[in-house]
């Protein structure tokens, strides 16, 4: 799991709502590929156990991993978001 992107947005930033956080999150397999099921199992275990310590948006839960890319295809599919690139 690698996590390029990690980034705290203020109150102002969310229009009054409460400090929020955001995280891009790559799941990524050094022996075997990741399949999509694979990755939104992690994705399933990961949102459960942060359950326990954080409050979790319910319209950002159980939401499917997206589709799976390269992985040295990483920073340039970041810089594209992020308008960087």
């Amino acid at each position: 799991v690698e996590i390029p992107i990690r980034q705290v947005l203020s109150p102002l930033e969310t229009r009054g709502g409460p400090e929020m956080i955001v995280f891009l999150i790559v799941y990524c397999g050094e022996r075997q590929q990741l399949t999509r099921a694979m990755a939104d199992s992690y994705r399933d275990r990961l949102e459960y156990e942060l359950s326990k310590h954080l409050e979790l948006r319910e319209n950002r839960k159980g939401r499917m991993v997206s589709r799976p890319f390269p992985y040295p295809l990483l920073q340039e599919l970041i810089d594209k978001q992020t308008g960087d690139g």
